[in-house]
């Protein structure tokens, strides 16, 4: 048990303790007002803003007792390689405020203080004050820095053995290419194909339909047999009305129904609120409604289509729908750590100065990102992912990659990339 005296307990500082002590060095504490701390009783660690020259303090110059919004962006510092911010003014203390640094990571504070955002209201990593450093889980670093300080303080005993798992996830937005549209439908593309003289593609619809060839994003086989060796894996199914950026076929269709408790029999299905529910509550709650109604049980998991960010209200209807995760919190622009770490963390509402009771998943790894917005080859983004997962070995998590079940495909534009997922399982396979 680490005992941490502070004069002021905040939501703030409970939440960054918690995620620093319980989720990441594995270890119980307590913060207590110093007024109780007896020395006697074992070594302290202290939580203040006046410094005494202690052999164990963290000197409190950031966030922690503060509400609403910070006033401004911090600037990191380098520190041993490592970006720090807050950093100590004391010479004796840690080197700086890392309860604050945490806080102001998982909160995402960053992102409410910049307007910067793509045509679709997400924020970029180059938008990131940590944008050099986001292929780091700099959070995960600072904390075990933090444990080895503490160890040598005899606050701590040990650090913990760092453990890494693969959460393998998949977006299932556009089911199939050609199965599952009704008449009309169908017909309507045939001819829209003739007509641009796509005569390959209709040749292969009118075989796909009549049963004699397999549906080219059909790779629901592949999907789970490479899946096998993740410790999870998790198929995110968009149920939202058709229009726009939501064309993925209708939940309550027959073709859809069979899919999807085929992906029940080797994976946890997930709701992908679709684009248009994005800001509507009721939309949320009618998509899970749909999702349930096929596979006879609520969905504990989420993903917003587009890894749109999802504001308080469409969370809070996450929780009351029964949603226990949410694995949005990743780059749709780059790979990485957007929230500095590989380890889940529940969500803090900085308006209402209040945690929800809802993780968020962090994800670090998109095939979208990787080929149309960083350009790699199937070869390099292959290296790419197999880097990111190396340099959260030393400090353990959910390594979290996404796909998408058209992109395994090898056609329309993603010849070559299967191999991008066979290899990446093939490496894990390998390391365990």
């Amino acid at each position: 048990m680490i005992r941490i005296a502070v004069v002021a307990l905040t939501p703030r500082l409970e939440y960054a303790a918690d995620f620093i002590f319980r989720k990441v060095l594995k270890s119980e504490y307590s913060l207590e007002s110093p007024d109780d701390i007896n020395p006697a009783d074992g070594p302290v660690l202290h939580y203040r803003t006046d410094p005494e020259g202690q052999s164990a303090e963290v000197e409190a110059v950031g966030i922690c007792g503060e509400t609403g919004l910070p006033a401004q962006q911090p600037v990191p510092v380098n520190f041993g390689g490592m970006p720090v911010i807050y950093p100590a003014l004391a010479p004796d203390s840690f080197p700086f405020d890392i309860f604050s640094a945490v806080f102001f990571c998982l909160s995402r504070a960053e992102e409410h203080l910049t307007t910067d955002r793509d045509k679709h209201g997400r924020f970029e990593a180059a938008s990131s004050i940590f944008a050099p450093w986001i292929e780091q889980p700099f959070v995960d670093k600072w904390i075990f820095f933090f444990g080895k300080w503490l160890v040598e303080r005899g606050l701590l005993t040990s650090l913990p053995v760092p453990e890494c798992r693969w959460i393998n996830s998949v977006d299932i937005d556009i089911a199939y290419a050609f199965k599952g549209r009704g008449a009309v439908r169908t017909a309507g593309a045939v001819i829209r194909d003739l007509l641009q003289l796509r005569l390959r593609r209709t040749a292969l619809r009118v075989a796909v339909l009549a049963g004699k060839r397999e549906d080219p994003f059909d790779s629901y086989g592949l999907i789970e047999a490479a899946g096998e060796v993740a410790d999870q894996n998790i198929c995110f199914v968009l149920c939202g009305e058709r229009g726009g950026h939501d064309i993925n076929l209708d939940p309550g269709r027959p073709v859809m129904g069979r899919l999807i408790r085929g992906l029940s029999g080797f994976s946890e299905v997930g709701i992908h609120p679709s684009y248009a529910a994005h800001h509507n509550p009721a939309r949320i709650k009618g998509e899970i409604a749909k999702l349930a109604a096929v596979t006879g049980e609520s969905p504990r998991a989420s993903r917003f289509h587009f890894l749109l960010p999802p504001p308080p209200a469409s969370l809070r209807i996450l929780v009351e729908s029964g949603i226990e995760r949410d694995y949005s919190m990743g780059f749709a622009d780059a790979v990485g750590f957007r929230s500095g770490t590989a380890h889940s963390h529940a969500y803090f509402d900085l308006e209402k100065n209040e945690v929800l009771p809802i993780e968020l998943v962090p994800l670090h790894a998109m095939d979208s990102a990787l080929k149309n917005y960083m350009y790699l080859s199937p070869e390099l983004a292959l290296e790419r992912i197999k880097l990111l997962y190396i340099n959260m070995l030393g400090t353990g998590g959910d390594f979290v990659t996404v796909w998408h079940n058209h992109s395994l495909s090898e056609s329309e534009g993603w010849e070559g990339w299967r191999k991008v997922y066979t290899g990446f399982a093939e490496y894990v396979r390998q390391k365990v």
